[in-house]
């Protein structure tokens, strides 16, 4: 979602291939998470069968504060005019310390701001479509920076050859 090699020259089932492939180790590994107290608190349940998500509005907005930094910054940024100017400037803060440096430390997003952010997204109409929108913004600018630097490093003659691997692949 998001990832521009994906449709062009990357399966786009390769995602899910992976988590099908290797079910039992996530389960084995997110299970725990899943499973702790301040997670439940939120509404969220997990078993062996499947995690099921909150129905009320509280928990909704609780849990979508719980997103990172860039993603929330990002729905804060597609909100826009139904929040606050210190929420859009806290969110913006974050957004462009995430530009300018991949390895840059973000500014924090206080929980209030979180909170914010998550009340106007989870009462939006669409809000799943909001969420997914803010995260596909989120990949496709690192997977925009990471073909850039790929580039730059191979040198294009390689990445061209590279690519061309990758086509006629994804074309067989």
């Amino acid at each position: 979602m998001g990832d521009v090699r994906m449709g062009l020259a990357e399966d786009s089932k390769k995602v899910e291939r992976i988590v099908t492939g290797s079910y039992d180790g996530f389960k084995q590994l997110y299970m725990p998470l899943l499973q702790d107290p301040e997670v439940q608190d939120m509404g969220v349940a997990a078993d062996t069968e499947g995690v099921q998500r909150p129905d009320s509005l509280d928990s909704l907005i609780h849990l979508c504060s719980k997103l990172p930094s860039v993603l929330l910054s990002r729905i804060g940024q597609k909100l826009g005019a139904s929040l606050s100017e210190s929420t859009t400037a806290a969110a913006t803060a974050v957004l462009t310390a995430a530009a300018a440096s991949v390895s840059a430390a973000l500014p924090p997003l206080p929980n209030s701001v979180r909170l914010d952010i998550a009340a106007a997204a989870v009462r939006q109409p669409k809000y799943k479509k909001l969420i997914k929108s803010g995260l596909r913004a989120v990949v496709a600018n690192s997977s925009r920076r990471q073909a850039v630097a790929g580039l730059l490093y191979a040198g294009p003659v390689r990445s061209l050859k590279y690519v061309g691997r990758k086509l006629a692949k994804a074309w067989k």
